[in-house]
């Protein structure tokens, strides 16, 4: 069955994922090889000379004498659709990884240069890449299936090539175990891939000094691969002398930076790459022509008749069913069949069905006949009473066995080596279950298009019921409620679903609960933010994405801050704790107290799984900022030299408001007067020595009168005022005007700010 787990997963040694994992539907992605035929193309060397750019590979980037040889005389491609569209910087390299078929596009006939290249897309790659260098071919040889529980979001074939590159040390995934086969390349990782891939065949890369660019750290995961192919000549930086590691990389970029590793691999002797053949058109091989040809699906007990034309009367044919999963049928109705693995002959697989008349007469039941043909012509008659899908064969043994040791000779790729013909497949379904009825059993097909599943009830592995259901019906995952988006996306073959009072679309429903025997993994939420609102934290998030496992709901904690916290887990003592539901992906502790808080955020499987956490340390602080204070009079005592401000002037400074008179030596006041002189007034408390300011201040007493209606600050000038600036004379003469006060909550635009 299909294991809905949750995805990602990166190469060796990464420490963090990628920046952006992107949501992509699987046209997305490079499905199977698309048909390409081959021209002369120009000789690679010569026609990029002058196509290098700044941003890849600058002034001073040294190619391997050789790079031409690596394309020269590659046969050419039909051009991708959007070939025109392809830089013509990169067009001969994308040329090129096409004719070596490291690229072959996307189903539509694309390349899709711009597009950002995807961990599943860079994997078939390198997997493709190092076969070339090693073998002259492409063909991914068939290893044990890796373990990332997001495998199963790659497409087949990006999935072989991810089990090889994990096997061969290439790739191994996130910590957190997957591989994240949507997630974009950056130009870190696929030094890294590369690097690796090439030391795999064989190759000597240069360690490089570290010192190449200033963005990438020396102990930065992939510098050692980025200093390697910089060294070798296949990476350089951009114009400002950066190499942007976290940059994505597009195709077009990955087909120049693969070619030119192939290109060393060339120089060092490594490089046994071979152009892939044009591909010919298939034709048809089958010799007898079995109608009807087209494929029928019917209810059980349905049986369905065939006929063969243009047979020699004086032959006995063999007719036989094969079951529809051993039997190929390919583009131009190419036939290939399941090789039973010892004789030679094709296997015909698990049969129910069975040929019940050969020329309108009642035979032995049997799911093998031989006949012979009636005026050049064979007909005959199938039918099962219990789900199956089969293909009717008919052929001419030219071994001469008889009917015990019938069977259909094929060679090694599965292609009949006799005279052979194939009718239309046959399918039978189950009867739709009785309304009210109870069942419970493994799911054998599920069919969401038209709302219905099948049901192998007795453990035979044939479907004995089929259920259908609508959207008002009642559905469930291990027990707890859910949507019928998640029941057709979660139900897979293998699932055990228990229907409860069969009822589709009735005023009761019934129940359908799907029991999975693989436990959920699913990823940590996304996009965690987490505010203070006054005396509340508003807690938000995203659903992972794309949407990993079977997600019920989430659990948010929040906890006293603690030195240990991280990003990952709260490690204080816990305030508080809230669920939600899996369409609600908000919460808000509300009325707090003031003080540092940390908030962690988890997602929850149907099956009580937690994800990962993600953590967020927050601050709640409830203080009111107190209004600015506003000066409403300033009455000046010039006692020594009038006009001067020097020691012994008093400022008695009048506030409206209820001032904080604690700490009047905190004050400073700058003040400064018509020419440009300046000063700034340092307070110091009742016992203060004169000049104990720094240069261009002024020491003064400040002391709180407070026995009126109003707060008075009394300023006392203990020396004279000393400048700060060369705009004026030197000298601080009335008036003076205050520019700026420290130490009190003063609001200088309004009220008396003129002292004289």
């Amino acid at each position: 069955m299909t294991t809905l787990t949750p995805s990602e997963g990166h190469i060796r040694g990464f420490s963090t994922p990628a920046p952006e994992f992107l949501g992509l539907e699987s046209n997305h992605f490079e499905e199977a090889r698309v048909s390409i035929t081959h021209r002369v193309r120009r000789t690679l060397g010569v026609a990029m000379a002058g196509a290098m750019v700044l941003s890849l590979l600058p002034a001073g980037a040294a190619f391997a004498d050789n790079h031409e040889d690596v394309c020269a005389d590659a046969p050419e491609s039909t051009d991708f659709q959007d070939h025109a569209t392809i830089s013509a910087t990169f067009r001969e390299y994308v040329e090129c990884m096409q004719a070596y078929g490291i690229a072959a596009g996307f189903p539509d006939g694309t390349y899709r240069p711009g597009q950002h290249v995807t961990r599943q897309q860079m994997a078939l790659f390198i997997a493709r890449f190092i076969e070339q260098a090693e073998n002259g071919n492409t063909t991914v040889p068939p290893t044990a299936a890796s373990d990332y529980p997001d495998r199963e979001n790659a497409t087949p074939e990006a999935q072989a090539a991810i089990d090889y590159l994990t096997e061969r040390g290439i790739v191994e995934g996130f910590r957190d175990g997957t591989y994240r086969p949507g997630a974009n390349v950056t130009r870190a990782q696929m030094a890294s891939y590369i690097a690796r891939a090439m030391e795999e065949v064989g190759a000597e890369l240069p360690e490089g000094d570290g010192d190449n660019y200033p963005d990438v750290d020396d102990d930065a995961t992939h510098s050692d691969n980025i200093n390697k192919l910089t060294e070798a000549g296949i990476v350089r930086g951009f114009g400002d002398g950066t190499y942007r590691p976290g940059a994505n990389v597009t195709r077009q970029q990955m087909a120049q930076f693969i070619i030119l590793g192939a290109a060393e691999l060339h120089e060092q002797g490594l490089w046994e790459g071979e152009f892939e053949e044009e591909p010919t058109t298939p034709t048809t091989n089958q010799t007898f022509t079995v109608t009807t040809g087209e494929a029928a699906t019917n209810e059980v007990g349905d049986g369905r008749t065939y006929t063969v034309t243009g047979l020699d009367d004086t032959e006995t044919y063999n007719i036989a069913l094969f079951e529809a999963g051993s039997v190929t049928v390919a583009t131009g109705d190419v036939v290939s069949f399941d090789e039973d693995g010892t004789t030679g002959t094709a296997d015909q697989g698990d049969i129910a069905a069975v040929i019940t008349h050969v020329n309108n007469l009642d035979v032995v039941d049997a799911d093998q006949q031989t006949a012979v043909p009636v005026g050049g012509t064979i007909t005959f008659r199938i039918n099962s009473d219990l789900a199956d899908s089969v293909f009717p064969v008919v052929w001419l043994d030219e071994d001469g066995a008889d009917f015990t040791a019938l069977a259909l000779d094929v060679d090694e790729d599965g292609l009949p080596t006799e005279d052979f013909g194939v009718g239309g497949q046959k399918t039978w379904i189950p009867t739709e279950a009785e309304i009210g009825s109870d069942h419970d059993g493994e799911v054998t097909t599920i069919d969401a298009a038209n709302n219905w599943y099948m049901l192998d009830t007795d453990g035979d592995g044939r479907a004995d019921v089929v259920i259908t259901y609508v959207a008002g019906d009642t559905f469930r995952y291990n027990g707890a409620s859910i949507s019928l988006a998640q029941f057709e996306a979660w139900a897979s073959a293998g699932d055990t679903i228990q229907v409860t009072d069969y009822n589709p679309g009735g005023a009761e429903p019934g129940d359908a609960t799907i029991h999975d025997i693989v436990e959920d993994v699913t990823a940590a939420p996304a996009n965690v933010t987490v505010v203070a609102d006054e005396d509340d934290i508003v807690v938000d998030w995203d659903a992972p994405s794309p949407a990993e496992g079977r997600i019920a709901g989430y659990e948010v904690w929040l906890y006293e801050a603690d030195a240990a916290d991280t990003a990952l887990a709260c490690a204080g003592t816990d305030v508080d704790d809230a669920s939600t539901t899996a369409a609600v992906t908000e919460y808000t502790f509300e009325g707090l107290v003031d003080g540092e808080y940390c908030v962690e955020v988890y997602a929850v499987s149907f099956t009580g799984h937690y994800s990962d956490a993600v953590a967020v340390q927050v601050e709640v602080d409830t203080t009111v900022p107190a209004e600015p204070a506003t000066i409403t009079d300033i009455d000046l005592t010039d006692t020594v030299i009038e006009g001067l401000a020097d020691a012994g002037d008093v400022w008695e400074l009048t506030f409206a408001e209820d001032m904080d008179t604690a700490n009047a030596d905190d004050i400073q006041i700058r003040v400064q007067d018509g020419d440009g002189d300046a000063t700034i007034v340092v307070c110091y408390d009742v016992v203060a020595v004169p000049g104990s300011s720094a240069a261009g201040e002024t020491s003064a007493e400040c002391t709180w009168d407070t026995t009126g209606d109003d707060d008075v600050l009394v300023v006392t000038l203990l020396e004279e005022a000393d400048d700060r600036t060369i705009a004026g004379d030197g000298n601080l003469t009335y008036p003076l005007e205050i520019t700026a006060v420290t130490g009190l909550n003063v609001d200088l635009t309004a009220g008396v700010t003129t002292i004289s």
